[in-house]
């Protein structure tokens, strides 16, 4: 496609004073502009693979606003999340605090041109409080509506069992909302190895209709096949007590 067909084409995306410029300048550089502003468009509002690998690290305190506007998109538009209403900054922030105060992880991740971009988070807590569960943890991961199905979920989940393996648990429980068979989630945690080991049949109600969840699970570390490591975190932890 000639260049000036491909401005034509795009120049909807490009606001009039922007486009009349790109008209008057030299042909070489208007075309450098406009490919430049087109890919930009695609980064930002499709779905397409992302050409660059996203910077996984911890969260800290100053993340907070940026992950609480993806999680209540994912309140507000989605199951992935039993939670009916959006959360003030500060309660997520409270929230995500407690997990690291706790000792577990929680990664972000972010275009690696760009730290103010963040993609999607992920972080683990205790499945359940009894200390008997304590090699047990429950994984929570959400990404940005834009990032969705470009692999970022795969990068900070891969990390985040890379460091549960780290710390010594053995097993990683999903607890999916609305999860039927074919789900994207189910189908997601499957890809990273999970087994289903049960369903809770109507155990939730979101937009106006019941919904199952399913739960499903990671082992890692060999599970149930040896003894409890003395120098795992939970271990450890449960004997300073």
């Amino acid at each position: 496609m000639h260049w000036f067909s491909f401005g034509y084409t795009y120049r909807r995306n490009v606001s009039p004073p922007y486009f009349a410029l790109l008209c008057v300048l030299p042909p070489r550089l208007s075309s450098f502009l406009l490919f430049r502003l087109f890919t930009s468009h695609l980064l930002k509002n499709s779905k397409m693979p992302l050409s660059y690998t996203p910077t996984i690290r911890s969260f800290c305190n100053s993340d907070a606003p940026f992950l609480t506007e993806i999680y209540n998109d994912n309140v507000t538009n989605t199951t992935a999340t039993y939670e009916l209403e959006p959360l003030s900054t500060a309660i997520m922030g409270a929230r995500l605090s407690a997990v690291i105060a706790a000792g577990f992880p929680c990664f972000v991740a972010e275009e690696s041109y760009n730290s103010q971009k963040i993609l999607g988070f992920a972080y683990i807590t205790a499945f359940r409080p009894r200390p008997a569960y304590r090699f047990t943890v429950e994984h929570s991961v959400y990404v940005a509506s834009g990032a969705r199905a470009c692999g970022v979920g795969t990068l900070l989940m891969k990390s985040l069992i890379h460091e549960c393996e780290r710390l010594g648990f053995r097993q990683i429980v999903a607890v999916i909302g609305d999860g039927k068979p074919d789900s994207p989630s189910v189908l997601f945690h499957k890809r990273l190895g999970f087994r289903e080991s049960g369903k809770l049949e109507g155990s939730g109600y979101k937009f106006g209709r019941w919904l199952d969840t399913t739960f499903m699970q990671l082992t890692i570390n060999g599970g149930a096949e040896g003894p409890p490591d003395p120098a795992s975190l939970p271990e450890m932890r449960f004997w300073e007590h």
